[in-house]
């Protein structure tokens, strides 16, 4: 179990064109990526304690892919949605408010 930290995050990468949204979310989030060519991504959420609450692995990215997360079963707080491929991780803050 790596630290969140210890992830290399790329300053100008494709994966930091990511968009979230809605942010703050009642329930679901939607994650809109665009990447050269055809790649895959893992997708994870952590909750405000760092627990995983959502992991997906090796989505598919074929040049573009919109994901809806649901966290419509979890508590409000900050949650970190952790997008990755072979070329370094992206972090982005979502607020969930019930």
């Amino acid at each position: 179990h790596r630290d969140l930290h210890s992830f290399p995050t790329r300053r100008s990468s494709d994966l930091a064109t990511v968009k979230i949204y809605p942010n703050p979310s009642h329930g679901f989030v939607e994650v809109d990526l665009s990447l050269p060519g055809h790649r895959s991504v893992d997708i994870v959420v952590r909750n405000p304690a760092g627990q995983a609450v959502y992991q997906q692995t090796d989505v598919a990215v074929p040049g573009a892919l919109k994901h809806r997360i649901d966290l419509s079963g979890y508590p409000s707080g900050s949650y970190l949605i952790i997008l990755s491929d072979e070329q370094g991780t992206v972090t982005r803050k979502v607020t969930l408010r019930k």
